[in-house]
């Protein structure tokens, strides 16, 4: 998604930049310049040359009194300070009591003067004052709205008294409304012939309100002074003004400021809760808790995080709030649907409405205003975090910029949990197969003996061996056997259930845990793994290939034993039982 703001003051940060550029979450790097807007220059430069051609045939048919040229340096210097001093201050554009100056300057002093001094403020501001071409652009621009909507006050000059009284207000609210039409219909004009992206339409609807809004609060003291007449009017209205413009500029300085604090004080919040995470906590906890003090800053109905699938890569929602909605069951492939778009293009996104969104997958039921923003660390992603509201109240680019503050914490915090979580699974993982260790499927077993016992439940073990493990290594060698037992491993992990739990016990031993089976569908199950095994536990030699099978031995808990020693011992003892009675069978105990 594209943005194409006009204009910025320093230090800014544009839409462009923000979304095409690196955060300090995304290892990514592209230039800080503004995006290069040919069409839009274009008519930038068009309607500051046709203003500085209008004020050229005005000079020619009413030339300049040589007073008024001291009067155009003064009137050229307020001009450029007022435009410096933003009352509200957005990422469309800064609001400035311009317009307003320059509509006094023309009815208190002449039309030409307002039109001259618009010009020449608007070109220092942009040779000397803002950065990056686009906005330069938007600054002529302005300075030619400006002088356009003086010398058209020009045109009407001739209806109004030379000296004002109480009833030449109607006249001047007459002539305030035609430069505030011609001001704004070149913006709306602007958009229609260089139409920018969706998510600026609502940003201009937004602003153009606040731009009536400043333009009229501006007005007031001219409106208000106009009974002093041409003598004493500009003289009050320049201090009223620049003390409407201080209070203004206090105003919004002070609610900056909180704003910052409010985000301060979250984002140190969420640093704490990232490096407290307890060691026994579970991604969804630390993942809710960084949802919750996300929810502080924005104002949305739902909100997700979305994690990749172990083997498929699939983003799946791991944990959400208040809950997980019509996104339950959901499953986005990388790059395809909204989701996946959003993690392929590592880079956050603002959608208006999803459901017309020209990413949405042909299928893909969504609804709503979206922002998804990509969690990564080194180039890699470990999730996206995604954010709901009613289509209706869509999010701004505000939003996101919230987000920015916290997003680099809490990919810090995400990172170093799933370090911990890598070490922690290595801890408890046999390194040749794969499988659960001896340790940690001896501490699985001790759970759910725990839990069925506590709900009278049963289950079943299988005690594994594969069948002349000894003479296939004295035969093929180690590197071979531990091929083979890689080749097994993978086949009982692929052939058990997804609530079963597969562990090597030791050497060529493992051990298979079935909760809620009693013994008869342990054997059955037993049963399809000794097939399995002996149908793909086949690996290949410079001999040909070679194949293997094995021996199981079942028994179950509460019928066999009723601890987890004695559960193993049983088990054990029938697979001997199975070995003795001719390998590649299954027995119980």
């Amino acid at each position: 998604m594209n943005f194409d703001p006009p204009q910025m003051g320093h230090g800014s940060t544009t839409h462009e930049e923000f979304l095409d550029s690196s955060s300090t979450s995304i290892a990514k790097t592209s230039s800080a310049s503004p995006p290069k807007t040919g069409r839009r220059m274009r008519l930038y430069d068009l309607v500051f040359g046709t203003a500085l051609l209008a004020l050229l045939a005005y000079a020619l048919h009413k030339p300049f009194h040589p007073h008024e040229f001291g009067v155009f340096g003064i009137a050229t210097l307020l001009l450029l300070l007022v435009s410096s001093l933003p009352l509200v201050d957005s990422n469309y554009r800064p609001f400035t009591f311009t317009g307003p100056t320059a509509f006094g300057l023309a009815i208190w002093i002449s039309p030409g003067v307002a039109a001259a001094s618009a010009l020449a403020a608007h070109f220092l501001r942009a040779r000397f004052w803002v950065k990056g071409g686009a906005y330069r652009g938007y600054a002529r621009f302005q300075g030619g709205q400006l002088a356009l909507a003086s010398l058209a006050i020009a045109i009407f000059w001739n209806q109004l008294p030379v000296h004002f009284t109480p009833n030449d207000l109607s006249h001047v609210l007459s002539l305030g409304l035609l430069a505030a039409f011609i001001f704004v219909g070149l913006e709306l004009a602007m958009s229609f012939l260089a139409p920018p992206p969706r998510v600026k339409r609502v940003e201009m609807r937004r602003n153009l309100a606040m731009n009536t809004l400043v333009y009229s609060v501006g007005l007031l003291p001219i409106l208000l002074l106009i009974p002093l007449r041409l003598a004493y009017g500009p003289i009050l209205c320049l201090p009223v003004g620049l003390l409407l413009l201080l209070a203004a500029t206090t105003l919004r300085l002070s609610h900056e400021v909180n704003g910052l604090h409010r985000q301060l004080q979250i984002a140190e919040a969420l640093g704490r809760a990232g490096l407290k995470a307890a060691g026994s906590e579970r991604p969804e906890q630390l993942l809710e808790r960084f949802l919750k003090l996300a929810q502080e800053l924005l104002q949305c109905e739902r909100s997700l995080v979305w994690l990749p699938e172990a083997g498929t890569g699939d983003f799946y929602p791991a944990v959400a709030l208040p809950d997980k909605g019509p996104f339950a069951g959901r499953k986005y492939h990388f790059g395809n649907g909204l989701v996946g778009h959003a993690a392929a293009r590592v880079r956050p996104r603002l959608i208006l409405d999803a459901a017309t969104d020209v990413h949405r997958a042909h299928h893909e039921m969504a609804s709503g205003s979206w922002i998804l923003y990509p969690i990564v660390v080194r180039e890699q992603i470990l999730g996206v975090a995604h954010w709901v509201r009613p289509a209706s109240n869509p999010f701004l680019l505000e939003d996101l910029e919230r987000l920015e503050a916290l997003m680099p914490l809490a990919t810090i915090a995400l990172e170093n949990f799933f370090v911990h979580e890598q070490i922690r699974v290595q801890a408890i993982t046999d390194g040749l197969t794969g499988l659960w260790n001896q340790r940690h499927t001896m501490e699985l077993l001790r759970e759910e003996l725990q839990r069925a016992a506590r709900y009278h439940r049963t289950f079943s073990i299988l005690m594994l061996d594969v069948d002349s493990f000894k003479s296939f290594n004295d035969t093929y060698g180690h590197l071979q056997g531990d091929q083979l037992l890689r080749s097994i491993a993978t086949v009982l992990r692929t052939s058990v259930r997804s609530v079963d739990h597969v562990g090597r016990y030791g050497g060529e031993e493992f051990l298979v845990i079935l909760p809620e089976t009693g013994k008869h569908e342990a054997c059955l199950l037993a049963e399809r793994l000794r097939a399995a095994v002996e149908e793909y536990g086949v690996i290949l030699t410079d001999r040909g290939p070679v194949r293997r099978t094995i021996s199981i031995g079942v028994a179950a808990y509460p019928e066999d034993a009723l601890n987890p020693a004695e559960l193993v011992e049983r088990a054990d003892e029938a697979l001997y039982r199975a070995k003795r009675a001719g390998k590649n069978c299954v027995i119980g105990a």
